[in-house]
């Protein structure tokens, strides 16, 4: 999720940089919950201070032996009002987040723009591409009936991502356990503990519906241990 102070500081940007990956930014929208959550935190912060200066006001009337009654209703009136308030920021707030929840990663500003595949910038190019004497398929054709399941990953993400099922799935958490065990077996490491394969759950707060995923990892690879 991006930073809310760069929608806050320049929002025309954020909106033109997006727009490269057809996403179009409700500006309306944020702008009219920035209003809400401003005219709301304004009021308690106002209230606050009406309410501490009647406090001193009670306590002095208090202290001269006067009826401090007509400020002592003003502020409770003012709690009431606090409370509403607290109430009415909390829900604009959740509001604020399930939009910044909606809106995707900005592209890099060297990021080329265009359609399609054929509009990338070649950076550099290491070696020379290998041939072959029979016709290369896609790994997607041949993932997909193994259990590589595009269709549900975009379900869940949105593009880019993929779900393991059955026997790739399987293949995938060998090949990381054949990693480690060769690792060890090559004296690379000396610290063997630290090849513990480590589970590691990702989820998603509420209001979102919670997604957790597992995936085995090295502990010495990301400094877990």
């Amino acid at each position: 999720m991006i930073d809310i102070q760069l929608l806050r500081k320049d929002i025309n940007t954020v909106a033109r940089r997006l727009a490269t990956r057809k996403f179009e930014l409700d500006i309306e929208g944020f702008n009219a919950l920035e209003s809400t959550r401003k005219q709301i935190q304004t009021r308690s912060e106002q209230l606050q201070a009406q309410r501490n200066s009647l406090s001193k006001q009670i306590g002095q009337l208090k202290g001269k032996g006067q009826d401090a009654s007509a400020a002592m209703a003003e502020v409770n009136a003012i709690a009431d009002e606090l409370k509403t308030s607290a109430s009415h920021f909390e829900r604009v707030h959740a509001e604020l987040a399930e939009f910044m929840l909606t809106i995707p990663n900005l592209p890099h500003e060297s990021v080329p723009v265009g359609l399609e595949e054929t509009a990338n910038v070649e950076v550099r190019r290491i070696g020379a591409p290998r041939e072959f004497d029979f016709t290369v398929r896609d790994h997607v054709d041949i993932g997909a009936p193994l259990g590589l399941d595009l269709d549900v990953a975009a379900k869940l993400t949105g593009s880019r991502f993929s779900v393991l099922k059955g026997g790739i799935a399987r293949l995938h958490r060998a090949l990381a356990q054949l990693a480690g065990a060769d690792r060890r077996w090559r004296g690379v490491c000396d610290r063997d503990r630290n090849l513990n394969s480590q589970w590691l759950n990702f989820t998603l707060s509420p209001p979102h519906e919670t997604f957790c995923w597992r995936t085995a990892r090295f502990a010495h690879y990301f400094r877990l241990s």
